[in-house]
């Protein structure tokens, strides 16, 4: 963290830029960046992150400036925000190659950069807090029915997010187990194997989604 820290003392925005499984694209970001802002990105999720440590590229950057600010306006009165913009931006898959996709992307980074006020961008976007982000796990192993049409939008509660064949239901003396959660929930990520074992990371959903 504390390398991570040094390269970036310097810079007002910072990005790590990288992919996840089978994925819409989204980002991590401090919750005191959630403004309407973040509309220039042209992701539509976003998790807010707390005040707290972690070797995380982007936590490790904004954190000491996060502790510094809140011990400032402690002492002075004042109400100032951490100066910096630091992001973890998940781009997208990581089994495909989309220069398109990463055009568009890069479009929506250099427009938050560029225009912190007019925000042109009308699309719906949703957040969460960090807490309210979790990974749904594989009960049983088998070979993965996944629902890929979601990704990337919301989805009432108990909506069958994918459905696990194990041996038993593909030699129907059984049934196949869907995947669900019991609250509403944005479908970020599934795994990008066919076959899962049991408690493998299947898929991961932010709930209490709320729009930017």
């Amino acid at each position: 963290a504390n390398i991570l820290h040094d390269l970036a003392l310097a810079a007002d925005f910072s990005f790590d830029l990288h992919c996840d499984s089978i994925s819409a694209p989204y980002i991590y970001a401090p919750s005191y960046l959630h403004s309407a802002r973040l509309k220039h990105f042209n992701s539509n999720a976003f998790i807010l992150t707390p005040n707290e440590p972690s070797g995380c590229f982007n936590q490790a950057i904004f954190y000491p400036w996060w502790q510094l600010t809140e011990c400032w306006n402690r002492i002075t009165g004042d109400s100032k925000t951490p100066p910096k913009h630091a992001f973890t931006y998940e781009m997208g898959n990581k089994e495909s190659f989309d220069l398109k996709n990463a055009k568009h992307l890069l479009e929506g980074i250099v427009e938050y950069i560029n225009n912190p006020v007019t925000v042109k961008n009308t699309d719906k976007k949703y957040a969460c807090y960090e807490q309210d982000f979790s990974r749904v796990r594989a009960p049983v192993g088998g070979m993965v029915d996944y629902q890929d049409n979601l990704l990337g939008s919301l989805q009432k509660p108990s909506t069958p997010l994918a459905t696990i064949y194990d041996k038993n239901s593909v030699l129907g003396v059984g049934k196949p187990q869907v995947l669900s959660v019991s609250h509403e929930a944005l479908l970020l990520t599934r795994t990008s194997s066919a076959t899962v074992h049991g408690g493998d990371e299947v898929l991961k959903v932010m709930a209490n989604c709320f729009n930017i």
